[in-house]
């Protein structure tokens, strides 16, 4: 009997409850915004509470409209959230510029959604070491997605000094220090990442800092993301072939390495007399060549991530050059690196063939007149017996 007077009261406080509630008709932004360096490199966190007008809202709901301004893209990037915090990736050599506003919807604002002033916060950074001291150039390259490298140099190298290469994604619980520095001269100018160091399609954070008996350095911040620096290899077996109705056809093979095939594409250019003219992007491994002149033709061939893959991409080297000769009468193909040697073994065979050829002749020639020789002396003995 007690327990069903229980919910008998409660039934009937929830009904209170839900039935009351205290219209919104302004909303306030949100406060004690607050921006914390985890020591990622850039990647920070942004905390706020909810407006104290909206603690005891509970029949609406309450979202948070958040801008950051990302000085990689140059662009602003905003979100909704329901959460109290978000993190995201800034420049820490540029300010931190955030715009953030309140949205409440819901049975206290009778369906309409109502959107508090925005609060602007721009945070500036506390540079330390001469500017100078900065390293410039800075690039990165991953090569067929087996390692990547990348290097710097410094306007300033103040004598004895250090540089220190860190870096960071999502998948580490806190910054790295360089596997493997390059050196020029015994200065680091470079760092060298094996496969299992890096991570894709997300931000790959680098710092470089540095000192000196003079002091701090100034450090560089750099986010990248890996898949946007894939440098695939040469494009291999490259061969130029006359197929039917006497159409040359071009085929290659794609680079060695790490790429998946659908991940590529290629560009083909043609030269003729000297002279580069065309130039064709496709994602295929074969290609018909329109041949308008005489003379000799040359091509080749490179390749880089496409748009399906990356948003933009490292041309790889040339290959080397696939030629014709005059092909006035379709001569034979020249190909690769062989083209040159190719050339001269055929010119070689033609010589073998036309040298034996000419052997033979002079050696029917000579026995043709040697039997000639005796029928002629046998003639000449005869006239003789007869003559007597």
């Amino acid at each position: 009997m007690l327990a069903f007077i229980f919910i008998l009261a409660t039934s009937h406080n929830m009904k209170t409850t839900i039935g009351t509630f205290v219209p919104v008709e302004e909303v306030n932004p949100p406060e004690n915004i607050t921006v914390s360096d985890l020591g990622l490199l850039g990647h920070l966190e942004i905390h706020w509470n909810r407006p104290a007008s909206l603690r005891n809202i509970t029949d609406c709901t309450v979202r948070y409209q958040v801008e950051v301004f990302s000085a990689y893209e140059n662009r602003w990037k905003g979100i909704r959230t329901s959460q109290t915090s978000v993190r995201d990736q800034f420049d820490l050599e540029q300010a931190v510029q955030l715009k953030l506003k309140t949205i409440v919807k819901g049975k206290c604002t009778n369906g309409t959604e109502l959107h508090s002033s925005t609060v602007h916060l721009e945070q500036s950074p506390q540079h330390t070491g001469h500017a100078s001291t900065r390293v410039r150039d800075f690039d990165c390259v991953f090569h067929q997605k087996e390692y990547m490298e990348c290097t710097w140099r410094a306007k300033e190298e103040p004598q004895h000094s250090q540089r220190n290469l860190f870096y960071w994604h999502r998948d580490l619980e806190k910054p790295m220090e360089c596997p493997k520095y390059l050196e020029s001269h015994g200065v680091r100018d470079g760092c060298w990442f094996p496969k299992e160091a890096l991570l894709e399609y997300t931000e790959f954070n680098i710092c470089i800092n540095g000192t000196s008996p003079m002091g701090a350095l100034r450090p560089a911040f750099y986010s990248l993301q890996l898949q946007n620096h894939v440098k695939p290899g040469v494009v291999e077996n490259v061969s130029l072939e006359l197929g039917p109705e006497k159409v040359f056809r071009l085929e290659w093979s794609p680079p060695t390495g790490q790429i998946p095939c659908h991940c590529l594409e290629y560009q083909v250019e043609a030269q003729e007399s000297n002279v580069w003219l065309v130039s064709n992007i496709t994602d295929e491994t074969t290609f018909t060549p329109q041949i308008t002149s005489n003379g000799r033709s040359c091509f080749r061939i490179r390749s880089r991530m496409h748009k399906y893959c990356a948003d933009r991409g490292v041309w790889s080297e040339w290959s080397p050059q696939t030629c014709l000769p005059g092909h006035g009468a379709f001569p034979p193909v020249l190909s690769g690196t062989e083209t040159g040697a190719s050339f001269w073994n055929i010119i070689l065979i033609c010589t073998i063939v036309a040298s034996t050829v000419t052997i033979f002749s002079l050696l029917v020639y000579l026995c043709m007149s040697k039997q000639i020789s005796k029928g002629n002396n046998k003639n000449s003995s005869r006239c003789s017996l007869l003559a007597e």
